[in-house]
C-alpha cells in the first residue's frame, strides 16, 4: 500500500510540473466508488489550498482540504484552488462547478467522481455531460489501478506557456500612481482598463468585465491605489455582495501602499480612506438625502446585485465603478450591460450625466490563453451560447423542440439556448441543467429550415406546467399553509383570491420569450404565442400565464396577445427592480375563468394604489389601466351627473373623486399613455397637483391642472351622454 502510494505522489509530481510548466488545467474522471484515503497522493503531489465539493461532506477528509456544499462552492469568486475535487456520484450541480472551476489555478487538477455505472435515472445533462468530457482529449479517465497507474505526462514543451511574470510591488509617490500602477498590470489589457478608469469623465459610469481569471480584481485595486496615491478622491466606497468577495482587492492596495493602515472593512491613507459598505446598508445611507456622498463608487460582482440597488446608485452617486464576470456566474453579464446603457441615457436625460464606458479584460492571468479546462467549462456549459443569423427570405415554421432534440443537435442547443440568454437579465449554468432536465417543461421554436440540416432560430418560447394540485394541497395552498415549489400563478392567486379551485386549475407559464434581433418587430413574437395557446387547447391546458417585470412596452406587447392582468405584486422583484405582473389568458371553459380573477383583481388593485402601492410609478398604473375598460358597464346616471358637475366647474375634485376614478378607468384607451400617468397619480395615488404640473410641462399657473382636469372630464361627460 506503502508502495502504491508513493508510486501515485511521483506519478502526480511529474504530471504538476507539466502542467505548471504550461499554465494550463486538467479534468479527469474517476467513476466507482472512490474511498478518501485513495486522493491522499492527489494533496501531497500538488500544492494548496484543496477544495472537495459535493452534498455532504465525505469521512476522514483530511484537514488540509476544504469542503465545500454545492451553494458554498458557488460563492467562491476571487479565490484560488490548487486541487479540487467535484463529488459528482449523487449529484453534478452546474452552478457550483461552473464557479469553483474558475478558482483552480494553472498547474492544478479537478477530479469529477462520477457512479460507476450509467443509471436508468440519468437525466439528459448527465448524458450531455458524458458525451461532452468523453470527446475532449485532454479529460483523462483514472484507470482502474487509481492514481498510480496514471499514464505518463506527456514529454515537457520545447517551449512552455509561462506567461508574463508578476512584476514586483514597486511604492509609488502621488504624481507617479497612475505610470506605476501601469507597470504593475500584468497583461496589456489590464494597462488599457487603468487608462479607461483613470480618464473616466465626471457622472460617468464605467462598466469592467471579464470571464473568470483575468485579474478584474486585480484592476480594481491598482485603480484604488492610484487614486488614493494621487489624492484626486478623498472618499471611495466599495460595495459587493459578499465582504469575502473583495479580499483580493484590499490586499493589493494594501501592498501597494505599505504607509497606510487597514482596519477591517476601511483602508486609511492620510486623509483619504476606502471604505466597503454592505449592500443593504449603502441603500440606507443613499435613502437619506443628507448623506454624504462618496466621489467614487465601486461596485464588484455588479450583475448579481438587485437592479433597484444598481439604479439608486446610478442616480445619486456621481462616479460609479461596475465590475462583474462573465458568462452567469453573477448573472448575464451581457444583459447587464445593456441594461446599465439604457438606464444610463435615462439619467442623461435627467441629469446630464455621462455615457457608459466599457471594457472587457480577455487575456487570462491564472492560467495560459489555451488552457483545456476552460475551453472543457465553455463547451459543457455552453458558455459562448449565441443564435446563428437567419435567413431573410426563408419560410418561417414553428415546431415543438424536444428536450432529447438537443442534446442531439448542439448547434440547435446553442441558438435556443442563445436567445434565452439574451431575453433574461441572469442566466445562470443551471439553466441549462433545467433546459435538459425540467421534467414540466415545453419548448417551441420559430424556425427557418437551412441546408445543413439544423433550423435557424428566430424565436423560442419557453413555458412550464403548473397547477392541477389534489383537492386537499389546493385548500393548504388557498389557507396559506403550504408552498408548493414550482407552481408560482397557481400558488400566489389561490392564496390571494382564497380560492382553492384556482390551484386545482392545470396552468402552462411561460417563462421566457426571445425573439432574435434580426427577426424583431416582425409579429413573429405574437404567431409563436398564437401557436403556444392553441398547443395549450390541445394539451387539456386550462389558463396560459405569465409573471414579468411590468414596463409598459411589456404590458402592450402581452394585452395585445390577448393576455389579462390578475395581479401586481406588492413589492419590486429582486431582479427586475419591478413589480411583478401575473397575467392570464383562457385555454379552455373551466371552474375558474380569467374574467372572474380580473374582476376580483380590480378593486383590490385600485385600492392598494392609495396605500401598499402608492409608489408605483404611474406609468406603470397607466399601462395597465389602458386594459381595465374592456370589461366595465356603462356609466349610470349618478357618475353621468357627476362628470358634468365637475366638467362644468360646479363641484369640487374631493367630492367626486370617486367617480372620477371610474371614469379613468373606462375612458384611458381615449388618453395619451402621459395623461393616463398623470390622471392616476392624482386621482388614484394622491400625488399633488405640484407634481402633475411636472409631469405635463404645458401647464403653467396656479389652477392650470384643475382646468386641464375639468376640460378632459367635460368630453367624457358628453360622451357618457350619447
Amino acid at each position: 500500500m506503502t508502495h502504491t502510494c508513493s508510486a501515485a505522489v511521483t506519478r502526480l509530481r511529474d504530471w504538476h510540473r507539466y502542467l505548471s510548466a504550461l499554465r494550463q488545467r486538467r479534468l479527469w474522471v474517476w467513476s466507482g466508488s472512490v474511498c478518501v484515503s485513495a486522493l491522499k497522493p492527489l494533496w501531497q503531489a500538488f500544492p494548496a489550498p484543496h477544495v472537495w465539493i459535493g452534498t455532504a461532506p465525505p469521512e476522514a477528509l483530511p484537514p488540509d482540504v476544504h469542503f465545500l456544499t454545492l451553494k458554498q462552492a458557488r460563492t467562491q469568486l476571487g479565490r484560488e484552488v490548487g486541487t479540487l475535487v467535484v463529488d459528482a456520484r449523487e449529484q453534478f450541480d452546474a452552478d457550483a462547478f461552473g464557479a469553483i472551476a474558475g478558482a483552480l489555478t494553472g498547474g492544478g487538477v479537478a477530479i469529477v467522481l462520477t457512479a460507476d455505472t450509467v443509471g436508468a435515472a440519468d437525466g439528459l445533462f448527465d448524458q450531455w455531460r458524458r458525451q461532452v468530457m468523453a470527446e475532449d482529449p485532454y479529460v483523462l479517465s483514472i484507470p482502474d489501478g487509481g492514481l498510480a497507474a496514471l499514464p505518463i505526462p506527456p514529454a515537457q514543451p520545447v517551449s512552455p506557456s509561462r506567461g508574463v511574470a508578476v512584476p514586483p510591488i514597486v511604492r509609488s509617490e502621488s504624481r507617479l500612481a497612475w505610470p506605476l500602477a501601469q507597470q504593475q498590470a500584468i497583461t496589456a489589457d489590464q494597462r488599457q482598463a487603468l487608462m479607461v478608469l483613470k480618464g473616466a469623465p465626471e457622472r460617468a459610469v464605467t462598466v469592467l468585465t471579464a470571464a473568470r481569471g483575468r485579474g478584474k480584481s486585480a484592476v480594481l485595486g491598482l485603480a484604488v491605489a492610484a487614486w488614493l496615491q494621487e489624492g484626486a478622491f478623498e472618499t471611495l466606497w466599495l460595495t459587493a455582495p459578499r465582504a469575502a468577495a473583495v479580499e483580493a482587492l484590499f490586499e493589493r492596495v494594501q501592498c501597494l501602499c505599505p504607509e497606510g493602515r487597514r482596519d477591517g472593512n476601511r483602508f486609511q491613507l492620510g486623509e483619504r480612506a476606502l471604505q466597503f459598505i454592505a449592500p443593504d446598508a449603502l441603500i440606507q445611507q443613499l435613502q437619506d438625502e443628507g448623506t454624504a456622498l462618496p466621489e467614487v463608487l465601486l461596485v464588484d460582482e455588479a450583475a448579481a446585485l438587485p437592479l433597484p440597488f444598481l439604479r439608486r446608485w446610478l442616480s445619486r452617486c456621481p462616479h460609479v465603478v461596475l465590475s462583474t464576470t462573465l458568462h452567469g456566474y453573477e448573472g448575464s453579464a451581457h444583459g447587464f450591460t445593456d441594461y446599465i446603457q439604457q438606464l444610463q441615457q435615462r439619467l442623461h436625460s435627467q441629469t446630464h450625466a455621462a455615457g457608459v464606458l466599457h471594457y472587457e479584460l480577455l487575456m487570462p492571468i491564472r492560467w495560459a490563453a489555451d488552457d483545456p479546462l476552460e475551453a472543457l467549462t465553455a463547451r459543457l456549459l455552453r458558455l459562448e451560447a449565441a443564435p446563428c443569423p437567419v435567413l431573410a427570405n426563408g419560410t418561417l415554421h414553428i415546431e415543438t423542440v424536444g428536450q432529447a432534440q438537443l442534446l442531439a443537435q448542439p448547434a440547435l442547443l446553442d441558438q435556443v439556448f442563445g436567445l434565452l440568454v439574451q431575453a433574461h437579465y441572469r442566466t445562470s449554468p443551471s439553466d441549462l441543467q433545467t433546459l435538459f432536465d425540467h421534467p414540466a417543461l415545453s419548448l417551441w421554436a420559430a424556425c427557418v429550415a437551412s441546408e445543413t440540416g439544423v433550423p435557424q432560430v428566430a424565436a423560442v418560447v419557453m413555458a412550464f406546467d403548473e397547477g392541477g394540485l389534489s383537492e386537499d394541497l389546493a385548500q393548504a395552498v388557498a389557507d396559506g399553509r403550504r408552498r408548493p415549489p414550482g407552481h408560482l400563478l397557481p400558488q400566489t392567486l389561490a392564496l390571494h383570491t382564497g380560492n382553492p379551485e384556482v390551484a386545482r386549475q392545470r396552468w402552462r407559464r411561460i417563462t421566457r420569450i426571445a425573439v432574435h434581433p434580426q427577426c424583431r418587430r416582425q409579429g413573429i413574437g405574437s404567431r409563436l404565442l398564437a401557436h403556444v395557446h392553441h398547443a395549450c387547447v390541445q394539451d387539456g391546458i386550462d389558463l396560459l400565464g405569465v409573471s414579468f417585470g411590468g414596463k409598459p412596452s411589456t404590458l402592450a406587447f402581452w394585452q395585445h396577445n390577448g393576455f389579462t392582468t390578475v395581479r401586481v405584486g406588492l413589492k419590486d422583484d429582486t431582479v427586475t427592480g419591478e413589480r411583478a405582473v401575473m397575467m392570464a389568458r383562457e385555454c379552455r371553459k373551466g371552474h375558474v375563468s380569467v374574467a372572474s380573477l380580473s374582476g376580483l383583481f380590480w378593486p383590490t388593485f385600485i385600492v392598494q394604489l392609495a396605500f401598499e402601492l402608492a409608489e408605483l410609478s404611474p406609468m406603470r398604473v397607466a399601462a395597465l389601466l389602458r386594459d381595465r375598460h374592456k370589461s366595465l358597464p356603462p356609466a349610470d346616471g349618478t357618475e353621468r351627473d357627476a362628470l358634468r358637475r365637475f366638467g362644468e366647474e360646479k363641484a369640487p375634485l374631493a367630492s367626486v373623486r370617486p367617480f372620477l376614478q371610474r371614469a379613468l378607468l373606462r375612458y384611458a384607451d381615449a388618453l395619451t399613455l402621459e395623461e393616463v400617468a398623470v390622471m392616476a397619480g392624482v386621482l388614484l395615488q394622491g400625488r399633488s397637483e405640484t407634481w402633475a404640473k411636472t409631469q405635463l410641462p404645458q401647464l403653467t399657473g396656479k389652477r392650470a391642472f384643475e382646468q386641464w382636469l375639468r376640460g378632459k372630464v367635460a368630453l367624457w361627460a358628453r360622451y357618457s351622454a350619447c
